[in-house]
C-alpha cells in the first residue's frame, strides 16, 4: 500500500513539473519580438505631470499623456508596464482602448499609432492603495517600449504629494 501511493505521488509530481515547464515556455513564446523601423517617431507631448497635492482618501487621480507618431512608418508601442502596483493605466489608439495595465500585468499586446496620428495614454494613482503609510511625495512612471530607434523606451512620469 505504501508502495503505491509512494508510485502516485511521483507521478502527480512529475506530471506538474512537465505542465509547469510547458506552461514557462508557452510564455517565452509569447513574448513580443518589434522590430525598430527607421521610419516610426514617437514624441511626447507631456512626459511628466504634476498632480500637486493629493488627498489620501479623495479617490484615484488621474494623468493623460499624448503620443504622436510624427514619422513615416507605424508607431509600434508595446510592453507596457507601471513602476507600482498603485498605479494602472491604459492606452487609446484608433478609437480603441487597450486593456489595463499595471506593474505586475504589463500591457500584453501593440498598440500600432499610424503616421501623424496620436495615442492616449491615461494613468490612474490610487492614493489609499499603500494605506496611511504612503503619505508624502510621490513619484510614478509608465514605462513603454516603442519601435522607433531613437526612442526605444518612453517614460511618462507624474508626481504629487499624498496628504491626509
Amino acid at each position: 500500500m505504501k508502495s503505491i501511493i509512494l508510485i502516485v505521488g511521483a507521478l502527480l509530481i512529475t506530471t506538474l513539473l512537465i505542465i509547469g515547464v510547458a506552461y514557462g515556455f508557452t510564455k517565452v513564446s509569447q513574448k513580443q519580438i518589434v522590430v525598430p523601423s527607421a521610419g516610426a517617431q514617437a514624441v511626447v507631448e507631456n512626459a511628466s505631470v504634476d498632480w500637486g497635492q493629493i488627498q489620501y482618501n479623495g479617490g484615484k487621480v488621474k494623468a493623460t499623456y499624448r503620443i504622436t507618431n510624427n514619422g513615416t512608418d507605424t508607431l509600434k508601442l508595446f510592453g507596457a508596464t507601471t513602476s507600482c502596483a498603485c498605479t494602472s493605466a491604459t492606452i487609446t489608439a484608433n478609437g480603441k482602448v487597450s486593456p489595463s495595465f499595471g506593474m505586475h500585468a504589463p500591457l500584453a499586446t501593440t498598440i500600432e499609432v499610424a503616421p501623424g496620428k496620436d495615442a492616449i495614454v491615461e494613468a490612474l494613482f490610487d492614493p489609499a492603495f499603500h494605506g496611511p503609510g504612503g503619505i508624502g511625495p510621490i513619484t510614478r512612471t509608465i514605462t513603454i517600449q516603442t519601435n522607433d530607434p531613437s526612442h526605444q523606451t518612453l517614460s511618462l512620469q507624474a508626481s504629487g504629494v499624498v496628504v491626509k
